[in-house]
């Protein structure tokens, strides 16, 4: 049995060596990981690859490291330490960590450099390069310039994979370069990806051909074209396992019926979009299927649709704050979406140096990642002191309702309510600043402690204090004295 055991992983490694994902699947599946003791290094690694390949990024990642930082790994085959660098890589770039996906990027490419018969896993490199030229230096033209490279690299080597998604990604990025011609260029690129397919089937990377064809065809007004190509991959990927594809057809599809003020039509793929995306575990999903869905439901404000519209947006920031780390791209996009619609949590609620606090930090955060090397590192660490300061303005709004012993306060109405409604008291937004900070505050806090957490003026925490008593009543108690001063909490009742 053990023989047995020992082939299966040998197979396996040779499959994962040679690219042959399906093969490679099946293999690992075949060693039950989940029922069987891992006692191996190689086995560490099938783990952490197998989880990469089925999506499970966060998973995977821990897997990886734990391969990585065992010491026996630095005598393993340079294919599989080239592959454990670039998944890391990729997975700190999903989770926005970009300083930590270029430094596995340069690891990925001094093993390379190392080994001749990995040069044609360079266009793999090349591709995530230019992914960190995009999101990382607002790059566009720079991005891709590389995936150029990586498509010709690609090409050369006879590595008809990464041909071909180079091919999507040409075409994906051409939409949006400011120069004469680019949605005729993009076409051109998701045309040439087609021909690849022809010859080199592969589902996934045809459903993402399809989706970004449709986002071309409907920005040339082709909305006719761009609806069909959404619905056939609804359509024909309704059965399979991954639903990624799926998912981002329906989100993309409620978008376009948005623009063009179908709004049931819409409505109905944000649901269904919001559905499949919690079935199918994708939080990313979800969480943009919510905002959407919010900023869908203003434009329409019929009858419920601003208080549905709220909490639709509440739901896409309690999503957001429950990823780790936040993903600041996802982040600067909510932020955005607020400063431009400030009623998506309430105009009463985001008085006007609010948003003038968000809307600087945006433009901050916007012009300290340009596009250039220059001084990288100084930049990325401004750029995520701008990103903290989105993050604490956005946390006040991702909880609809906190319930305390007696009442309940939703920060998005700015309202107090006590049990069974029979009294309501408003609550601004600086009040609720304190109230989640004795909420936050395990021992609870003086006012000299409040002070230094939520840095405001001594006279300022002390009417914080007086006006959150007027606005929960009972349920701010003090718990106890530091001196002559005393020390609040907020009662939330039985635990």
């Amino acid at each position: 049995m053990k023989t047995t055991r020992n082939f299966i992983i040998q197979q396996a490694l040779k499959a994962a060596r040679d690219g042959h994902k399906t093969e490679f699947i099946q293999l690992v599946e075949e060693l039950d990981f989940p029922h069987h003791p891992i006692s191996t290094l190689d086995e560490v690694w099938l783990e952490a690859e197998y989880l990469y390949q089925q999506g499970k990024y966060a998973q995977a990642h821990v897997a990886f490291e734990h391969f990585m930082q065992d010491k026996k790994a630095r005598s393993a085959p340079s294919w599989q330490r080239y592959l454990a660098a670039h998944r890391q890589s990729f997975v700190f770039f999903r989770q926005g960590d970009m300083l930590d996906s270029e430094g596995l990027l340069h690891e990925a490419e001094v093993i390379i450099d190392s080994d001749s018969s990995l040069e044609y896993r360079r266009s793999d490199l090349l591709v995530l390069s230019a992914y960190l030229l995009e999101e990382l230096y607002r790059d566009y033209e720079a991005s891709y310039t590389k995936h150029k490279e990586a498509y010709s690299h690609a090409v050369k080597h006879e590595n008809w994979h990464r041909a071909t998604t180079a091919a999507i990604d040409l075409g994906r990025i051409s939409s949006v370069r400011e120069v004469p011609g680019h949605l005729e260029e993009a076409l051109t690129w998701l045309e040439q990806s087609r021909v690849l397919l022809k010859k080199y089937p592969n589902v996934p990377a045809s459903r993402m051909a399809m989706i970004y064809e449709a986002i071309v065809r409907f920005r040339l007004n082709d909305r006719v074209k761009a609806l069909t190509l959404l619905t056939q991959v609804i359509d024909e990927s309704a059965d399979e396992k991954t639903a990624d594809a799926r998912i981002m057809a329906l989100r993309r599809r409620a978008e376009f019926q948005r623009e063009m003020k179908a709004y049931g039509a819409a409505e109905v793929d944000y649901r269904q979009a919001i559905k499949e995306s919690m079935g199918a575990q994708s939080t990313i999903h979800q969480m943009l299927a919510h905002k959407d869905y919010a900023n869908m439901l203003l434009m329409r404000s019929a009858d419920g649709d601003i208080a549905q519209g709220r909490q639709q947006f509440a739901r896409a920031l309690k999503i957001l704050f429950s990823l780790t780390p936040i993903p600041p791209q996802n982040l600067m996009h909510m932020a955005q979406d607020l400063v431009s619609k400030p009623e998506l949590v309430g105009k009463e609620n985001m008085p006007m140096y609010l948003q003038k606090q968000l809307d600087k930090a945006l433009q901050q955060a916007t012009e300290s990642s340009p596009p250039s090397h220059y001084q990288r590192s100084t930049r990325y660490e401004e750029f995520m002191r701008h990103i903290d300061t989105l993050k604490r303005i956005l946390s006040r709004y991702r909880y609809p309702i906190i319930k305390l012993a007696s009442c309940a306060v939703d920060p998005v109405a700015g309202a107090v309510t006590g049990d069974g409604d029979e009294w309501s008291e408003p609550i601004d937004s600086r009040t609720l600043d304190t109230l989640r900070h004795l909420l936050e505050a395990e021992d609870g806090l003086t006012v000299k402690e409040l002070i230094d957490r939520a840095d405001i003026s001594e006279s300022n925490a002390k009417e914080s204090i007086k006006r959150l008593r007027m606005a929960i009543k009972g349920d701010l108690v003090v718990i106890g004295k530091v001196g002559n001063a005393n020390r609040y909490a907020v009662n939330t009742g039985p635990k």
